[in-house]
């Protein structure tokens, strides 16, 4: 959830194998929204994961997610689907 992208830690996601040790950094903390001001920095993607084993896909969570709203930053954090 610490995974440092750039200059903000926003926190990754790895998909490792089970048979062997070579893992693989998802890059999620690099997708961002269209049209939002996003704030990412400590976002902690990863915190949360629930599978869904009906197509092999999964959430993964960043509770500290926030968007910016005129002056203000709002932490809702926020979910993204990810299929395999």
């Amino acid at each position: 959830p610490l995974e440092t992208n750039g200059h903000q830690k926003t926190g990754d996601v790895y998909k490792c194998p089970v048979t062997h040790g070579n893992c693989s950094k998802l890059n999620l903390g690099r997708v961002t929204l269209s049209n939002v001001s996003e704030r990412k920095d400590n976002m902690r993607l990863g915190l949360s994961l629930a599978t869904n084993p009906k197509d092999n896909s999964f959430l993964a969570c960043s509770p500290l997610w926030s968007h910016e709203c005129g002056s203000s930053y709002y932490t809702t954090g926020m979910c993204s689907r990810v299929n395999s």
